[in-house]
């Protein structure tokens, strides 16, 4: 009797022990650890990458009628939207570009409309206090900053210069007049920043174009013009290289093109090619990444993107944009 008794208490325990066995769980840890364990949530991928396309445009679109005409310059989103007027009150404020840091724009004012003096102008990006570069007297315009942001080109009174922002210094790379017509315009920096590229009005009236390109340093200046593309005009250079060589987007008869060109601008034989796009283009921007350009339409005013590859279709960006649209560098749109 006792040995049974014994026997039944042995088996109570090893009972009790497979039954607590089973509520830790099988790993020895209590039930309610188990149970806020269950409770966390699984860790999260990290986030994706900046999209390098996620980017603002800057332009112009006049404002008021008849005597009250001005010129402000805006900033939209490539998909359209969040439309911002950065600039206010009379006066024309042409050609806004971007800094390579996106923390600038600069640009050329005039005080009336047919003005003949427009001096240079910055100020931050999403608007603020502004700050005049030059002085110089004639028309200052067109500019475009370096890939290092230390030099901003320009047109000075037809001329292509620089201004040395470090010791604010202007130095003429072209001479004035040197085609027979003092019109040199539109400069776009190499993305190495040694060479500018840009377009002339030249011969007899000016009625004949071409884009040229000089050196951009300052030593031994002014240089003499090397024709790139006749009959092109208003040209971007697209600072994405692939093996010493980037592309180059203009206009010519108000047709959209493209072309590659060597690192001082020298055309690759055949690499033109035609961008089939709705409307007359004038004023083309490339895009950071080489994905796009924004063109300007002569047909009715609007900001347009066009796929350069021809996989995308045709976007109109916004109505009503004016003078040559620039788009900002990633990091702006990143932040």
């Amino acid at each position: 009797m006792r040995r049974a008794m014994l026997m039944l208490v042995v088996l109570t325990v090893l009972a009790l022990v497979v039954a607590l066995a089973g509520c830790s769980g099988g790993n020895g840890a209590p039930d309610g650890a188990t149970m806020d364990a269950a409770k966390k949530p699984p860790p999260q991928p990290p986030p994706p990458p900046p999209d390098p396309t996620e980017c603002k445009i800057v332009f112009n679109l006049e404002t008021g009628h008849a005597r009250k005409r001005a010129l402000h310059i805006f900033t939209i989103n490539t998909d359209g939207t969040d439309l911002q007027q950065l600039t206010d009150g009379p006066g024309m404020n042409y050609d806004p570009a971007w800094s390579p840091d996106g923390q600038w724009l600069c640009y050329s004012y005039a005080p009336v409309l047919g003005s003949a003096t427009r001096e240079l102008y910055r100020m931050p990006s999403d608007g603020g206090e502004v700050e005049q570069l030059t002085s110089l007297g004639g028309r200052n315009e067109w500019p475009a900053w370096s890939p290092d942001g230390a030099r901003i080109a320009f047109s000075h009174a037809g001329a292509i210069a620089v201004l040395d922002l470090n010791s604010m210094v202007v130095t003429d790379l072209t001479e004035l007049g040197w085609s027979g017509y003092a019109m040199d315009y539109s400069p776009k920096w190499s993305p190495d920043g040694a060479t500018i590229i840009f377009g002339a009005r030249v011969g007899p009236n000016a009625t004949y174009e071409t884009l040229h390109t000089v050196p951009s340093t300052t030593q031994g200046a002014p240089h003499d013009p090397v024709p790139v593309v006749p009959g092109g005009r208003w040209v971007d250079w697209c600072h994405v290289e692939d093996g010493g060589q980037s592309q180059i987007t203009y206009t010519i008869a108000y047709g959209l093109y493209i072309a590659t060109v060597d690192s001082a601008g020298v055309l690759v034989a055949g690499s033109e090619q035609q961008i089939a796009v709705p409307t007359r283009a004038t004023m083309p921007a490339w895009a950071p990444d080489g994905s796009a350009i924004v063109y300007n339409s002569l047909d009715d005013d609007s900001l347009y993107i066009v796929d350069p590859a021809g996989e995308e279709d045709v976007q109109q960006l916004c109505a009503a944009g004016w003078y040559p649209p620039d788009w900002s560098p990633p990091v702006f749109g990143n932040e």
